[in-house]
């Protein structure tokens, strides 16, 4: 038996077990569908395709689109020189006035060290140095941080490595080794 009479004979055997079953293909839902239905029907899916062909080529030239241009340098986002200039045209806006150059004065010099004080720097009884995360140091058994005033018109300015660095009411600098 061939196998179309054999498929035959199989339908017919179901169509008598399940009597739901269509037996035409005409009649078959799936077949149905797939059959050329109405002209309108059939125009409105043209339409649809044609719409869904269009936005796919035209997503398509967007995302081609953005990786065929070139990148424009971030100077863009400056504002231009052309735009300062329109903008105080349109607004009747003068251009804000040159700052005045302020005078710098020269630095006033220094009175010499005096030699009073070089003596008392050199006659200080130094007895204990700390150069720790506090810097201190001991005088004639008083303890002084920098900053403070170890006799009239002279202050302990600096505790460095090997050297005490003292300050008068002027500004000048005595150094003392220990």
């Amino acid at each position: 038996m061939s196998k179309i009479a054999a498929a035959l004979v199989l339908s017919r055997e179901l169509a008598l077990l399940y009597p739901g079953l269509p037996e035409t293909p005409e009649a078959d839902p799936v077949v149905a569908e797939t059959a050329p239905s109405s002209p309108k029907r059939s125009k409105l899916r043209l339409v649809v395709i044609i719409a869904g062909g269009v936005c796919s080529v035209a997503v398509a030239g967007l995302f081609l689109w953005l990786l065929v241009r070139e990148e424009e340098p971030a100077s863009h986002l400056a504002p231009r020189r052309w735009a300062r200039r329109t903008a105080a045209k349109v607004l009747h806006l003068a251009p804000p006035p040159e700052p005045a150059p302020v005078p710098v004065a020269a630095p006033a010099a220094l009175p010499p060290p005096s030699g009073e004080l070089i003596r008392l720097v050199q006659s200080l009884a130094i007895s204990a140095v700390n150069r720790g995360a506090q810097p201190r140091v001991s005088i004639a058994g008083k303890v002084y941080y920098p900053g403070d005033a170890v006799a009239t018109g002279l202050f302990l300015h600096e505790i460095n490595d090997d050297q005490l660095l003292f300050r008068d009411e002027a500004g000048n600098i005595y150094p003392r080794r220990f």
